[in-house]
């Protein structure tokens, strides 16, 4: 039990912590982006995608925004970008992943 603990804390997560709602750490690339501000990404149900979970997308070192899953496919998804947190123009081949640092 001292190992689940340990594990759980390092992680800064508790018991009532609801896991399904936590993306998986993946990264991807954005394929299309339309004029309604939907991203279209190379990462799908497949890798553990699900509605609701966010995605952080950069060019090289510049971040530029954070999109939110709308809808999964096996291999594919589309996000909504977060307009409060969008700090430039994102374009095909940007890269996505759930993980920042």
């Amino acid at each position: 039990m001292q190992l689940v603990k340990l594990v759980l804390t390092k992680h800064d997560l508790s018991e009532f912590v609801d896991v399904e709602a936590i993306p998986p750490a993946v990264d991807g690339v954005v394929l299309a982006v339309s004029a309604k501000d939907l991203v279209e990404i190379s990462l799908g149900r497949d890798d553990g995608l699900k509605e609701g979970h966010t995605m952080e997308v950069f060019r090289g070192t510049q971040y530029l925004g954070r999109v939110m899953i709308m809808k999964t496919e096996p291999n594919r998804a589309v996000g909504k970008i977060i307009p409060e947190y969008k700090r430039g123009p994102i374009r095909k081949d940007d890269r996505v992943t759930t993980r920042l640092g």
